[in-house]
Protein backbone atom coordinates (compact mmCIF):
# COMPACT_ATOMS: atom_id res chain seq x y z
CA UNK A 1 0.00 0.00 0.00
CA UNK A 2 1.30 3.36 -0.84
CA UNK A 3 1.57 6.41 1.66
CA UNK A 4 -0.63 9.46 1.80
CA UNK A 5 0.15 12.48 2.49
CA UNK A 6 -0.34 13.65 6.31
CA UNK A 7 -0.78 17.31 7.62
CA UNK A 8 -3.80 19.33 9.50
CA UNK A 9 -7.26 20.22 8.16
CA UNK A 10 -9.42 22.70 10.66
CA UNK A 11 -12.85 23.32 11.52
CA UNK A 12 -14.58 26.64 12.68
CA UNK A 13 -18.24 26.57 12.76
CA UNK A 14 -21.04 28.73 14.42
CA UNK A 15 -24.68 27.74 15.43
CA UNK A 16 -23.38 26.00 17.64
CA UNK A 17 -19.50 27.43 17.97
CA UNK A 18 -17.10 25.02 17.90
CA UNK A 19 -13.42 24.84 16.00
CA UNK A 20 -11.33 21.82 16.23
CA UNK A 21 -7.71 20.07 14.28
CA UNK A 22 -7.12 16.88 12.47
CA UNK A 23 -3.94 16.09 12.28
CA UNK A 24 -3.38 13.22 9.96
CA UNK A 25 -0.30 10.54 9.34
CA UNK A 26 0.02 7.37 10.68
CA UNK A 27 -3.44 7.86 12.17
CA UNK A 28 -5.80 10.57 12.88
CA UNK A 29 -5.18 12.91 16.15
CA UNK A 30 -8.28 15.33 16.90
CA UNK A 31 -7.39 18.57 19.22
CA UNK A 32 -9.82 20.63 20.41
CA UNK A 33 -9.61 24.09 19.97
CA UNK A 34 -8.33 26.46 16.73
CA UNK A 35 -5.79 26.17 14.28
CA UNK A 36 -2.81 27.90 13.22
CA UNK A 37 -3.11 30.02 10.15
CA UNK A 38 -1.56 27.59 7.80
CA UNK A 39 -3.54 25.03 8.46
CA UNK A 40 -6.77 25.01 5.58
CA UNK A 41 -9.66 25.75 7.43
CA UNK A 42 -13.34 24.53 7.02
CA UNK A 43 -15.89 27.43 8.42
CA UNK A 44 -19.77 27.98 7.72
CA UNK A 45 -22.67 26.73 10.13
CA UNK A 46 -22.65 23.48 11.83
CA UNK A 47 -25.67 22.03 9.77
CA UNK A 48 -23.96 22.69 6.85
CA UNK A 49 -20.52 21.50 7.88
CA UNK A 50 -22.48 18.18 8.77
CA UNK A 51 -24.12 18.16 5.80
CA UNK A 52 -21.09 18.63 3.60
CA UNK A 53 -18.79 16.48 5.76
CA UNK A 54 -21.61 13.77 5.26
CA UNK A 55 -21.52 13.88 1.01
CA UNK A 56 -25.10 14.89 1.78
CA UNK A 57 -24.86 18.70 0.18
CA UNK A 58 -22.03 20.19 -1.40
CA UNK A 59 -18.86 21.84 0.07
CA UNK A 60 -18.96 25.22 0.76
CA UNK A 61 -17.53 27.78 -1.74
CA UNK A 62 -15.30 29.26 0.52
CA UNK A 63 -13.63 25.42 1.37
CA UNK A 64 -10.28 25.17 0.92
CA UNK A 65 -8.59 23.04 -1.95
CA UNK A 66 -7.66 20.76 1.15
CA UNK A 67 -10.39 19.77 2.50
CA UNK A 68 -11.76 19.05 -1.40
CA UNK A 69 -9.51 16.48 -1.65
CA UNK A 70 -10.50 14.91 1.39
CA UNK A 71 -13.97 14.77 0.88
CA UNK A 72 -13.19 13.50 -2.91
CA UNK A 73 -11.39 10.28 -1.09
CA UNK A 74 -13.92 9.99 1.33
CA UNK A 75 -16.91 10.05 -1.57
CA UNK A 76 -14.31 7.60 -3.67
CA UNK A 77 -13.67 5.47 -0.30
CA UNK A 78 -17.70 4.93 0.17
CA UNK A 79 -18.69 4.82 -3.43
CA UNK A 80 -20.73 8.28 -2.99
CA UNK A 81 -21.11 10.74 -5.79
CA UNK A 82 -18.75 13.70 -4.96
CA UNK A 83 -20.51 17.06 -4.65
Amino acid sequence: MGRSRGGRIAVEATRPDTAFVLEVGDSVVLHDGQANAEAPCLRGEAVALVEALSIRAPLPTSAPPAWAQLLSGLAAAFDAPAS
